[in-house]
């Protein structure tokens, strides 16, 4: 077949053209500090991507050949992902009509979470899974459990299940899950010690072997480093080290890694980074391929399952209609990415127990990508893509250069002893919250645009887990940070204020000018102090400063805020300052920078600026404090 030389009566333009294009674009600007961005594993992003950026070639690759970069098979008819629901439901009965309802709605993969300590969930009896399970043709979906510390019990219960399945038995896709590694970096304890952790994973194997219906038994999970705060690669090291610490393990009991390393499955969190999250998925088949290969077993990789939920961190409580936009996002990126299973969180997760719409719309945001957007129909439909395949190859380079240094430290287990784990993931949580605090990253309907009025959405809480109470190892756990929690702590005072006075705390917009001098930062900063529950006062221009004070005394507002043009506040800021706090004003915000001003307008009684570069959370709770809403 001949190439297609797209624009080929065209004069060829090089990368030097491009570059001076932006040169002058950028009239003296610096092209790094403007254009090129890093990730937060450090991975440099540039502006434009062309052939041979990558530093993998992937043109002769195709879908299923190693490194499994494109995916796992090529021989795969159907590219669709399995759609998986999550139930969590204490109660069988419960949990029966909502995994009824979700396959009769398109669901085809079913997680199962048994209560355990740190973990709520259903029962682990073999009564309560056989309820739970009831009508249920198990040889038609797969099932996946999330046993926690009870993985022991999971061969008790699946003995109970395959009685009177009968033919369904041998048809059966069963995964359990087991991740010792996973719960310990997630709950700060075991119940047993690692050598017992590991003899549970051979009793598992001997279960398997003695014929219940199991397809797959370890889990390499990523979701515990992703929601504590860890970057793509980083989340991807601890993967990779914690299948290098089972490959050993099995070993050691006497199985060969060819055996061991088709029974995992990979886990990996997805979110709105779109690009990220795919070429984060890109990445694990080849690093999963590294290890096979080394293991002397490289095609054993292609069996491995890797599947994806939509990330914990990123959901919010309040304005939770945005985490649908939010999971539909990470969905088609690990969709993108070549995901076999994907669960997608319902939209009301942060807040409680999902009901039947919330699972309804889950569903529906697969069925729309897979069925309707074709999502489905693709094998790496990322694939060339310079930027994609660039990204996929730093990530891979990044987090193998990680996985050696846990390597070097003594494995998955002593890092997450010493702390290794924990300090590094961290880190980058701490410089994330950071860039949230300064507005360099947006959370929409939390620090940005947030709705005041907003009607509350409720959900039944989700039950307390049980605790662990015999504790055989302790690290430090790996605690859940969801992205938007400092501002609805603050969105939380702000209601308990209003709830104890009657009335939101407020801000008066003291407005110079005309509508079109202060309408954008009077709009701004009515944003800027809504993330902190702040009401601000209508926005309006004013006569002349009789009115404007008029009007700031019957507000009953002790804050302030000026906004207007920079023009505006050259002749007129300091005399509005003035009047202001002679009104009894607290305190004075200016919407804007100083610049060569500040000191004129400090004296004049403005005690703070307000405007992009400025730590929102800081400035916010620093309020919150004069009104005493704390």
């Amino acid at each position: 077949m001949s190439e297609l030389k797209l624009a080929a009566e065209f004069e060829p333009k090089t990368r030097n053209d491009w570059l001076a294009l932006v040169e002058a674009a950028l009239r003296g600007a610096d092209f790094e500090d403007t254009l090129v961005a890093r990730t937060r594993d450090g991975i440099r992003i540039d502006p434009l991507y062309t052939p041979g950026d990558e530093a993998f070639d992937q043109s002769s690759l195709t879908p299923g050949t190693q490194p499994f970069t494109r995916g796992w098979s090529a021989g795969k008819t159907d590219p669709a992902w399995e759609i998986d629901q999550l139930h969590v439901d204490r109660a069988p009965e419960t949990a029966n009509k909502a995994i009824l309802s979700d396959l009769e709605g398109g669901a085809t993969s079913i997680t199962l979470r048994l209560a355990a300590p740190g973990q709520s969930g259903l029962d682990p009896t073999s009564n309560a899974l056989n309820a739970a399970l009831k009508g249920v043709h198990l040889d038609m979906i797969a099932l996946s459990f999330d046993a926690g510390l009870n993985i022991g019990k999971l061969p008790e219960m699946l003995a109970g299940l395959a009685k009177g399945r009968g033919r369904e038995n041998g048809n059966m896709r069963i995964s359990l899950g087991a991740d010792p590694l996973g719960a310990l970096a997630r709950l700060g304890a075991l119940d047993v010690d690692m050598e017992n952790a590991y003899r549970q994973i051979e009793e598992l194997t001997t279960a398997r072997d003695g014929g219940l219906p199991i397809q797959r038994i370890l889990l390499a999970d990523g979701r515990p480093y992703h929601n504590a705060g860890a970057g793509a690669a980083q989340e991807l090291a601890c993967v990779m080290a914690t299948i290098v610490a089972y490959v050993r393990a099995r070993d050691d009991a006497g199985a060969h890694p060819g055996q061991t390393i088709p029974e995992l499955s990979v886990s990996l969190a997805a979110d709105t980074d779109l690009f990220e999250t795919t070429a984060k998925f890109r990445a694990a088949r080849r690093l999963v391929w590294q290890i096979a290969d080394a293991c002397g077993c490289a095609e054993a990789a292609a069996r491995v399952e890797l599947s994806a939920q939509t990330s914990e961190r990123m959901m919010t409580r309040r304005d939770p209609w945005v985490n649908m936009l939010r999971t539909t996002a990470a969905c088609a990126a690990a969709a993108m990415g070549g995901a076999q299973a994907i669960t997608v969180l319902p939209y009301t997760w942060a807040i409680g127990a999902p009901d039947s719409f919330a699972r309804r719309m889950a569903r529906n945001c697969q069925m729309v990508l897979r069925e309707e957007a074709s999502f489905g129909a693709v094998l790496d439909p990322a694939g060339g893509s310079h930027y994609v395949d660039y990204l996929t190859d730093e990530l891979s380079e990044k987090a193998w250069h990680l996985f050696q240094d846990i390597e070097k430290d003594g494995g998955m287990f002593k890092a997450l002893q010493s702390g290794k784990i924990q300090n590094m993931i961290r880190a980058t949580h701490e410089a994330r919250a950071n860039d949230i605090a300064m507005a360099r990253q947006e959370l929409t309907g939390i620090s940005s645009f947030p709705q005041l009025n907003e009607k509350p959405v409720s959900a039944e809480p989700h039950i307390l887990p049980p605790p662990l109470d015999d504790v055989a190892i302790t690290v430090e756990p790996l605690h859940l940070r969801r992205l938007s929690a400092p501002f609805e702590k603050l969105r939380d005072a702000s209601d308990a204020y209003r709830a104890r006075t009657g009335h939101p705390p407020t801000v008066f917009l003291a407005n110079l000018g005309t509508v079109q001098d202060f309408n954008m930062r009077a709009n701004w900063a009515a944003n800027f102090f809504g993330a902190g529950g702040m009401a601000t006062t209508e926005n309006q221009a004013y006569e002349d400063y009789d009115t404007l004070i008029a009007a700031f005394e019957k507000s009953g507002a002790s804050l302030a805020c000026i906004c207007s043009s920079d023009a505006i506040y050259g002749n007129e800021a300091e005399e509005a300052a003035k009047r202001l706090k002679s009104a009894k004003a607290d305190y004075v915000y200016l919407a804007g920078r100083a610049g060569e001003n500040r000191d004129a307008y400090r004296s004049a009684g403005i005690d703070a600026f307000i405007h992009a570069g400025v730590n929102i959370l800081e400035t916010l709770s620093d309020a919150h404090d004069r009104l005493g809403v704390s």
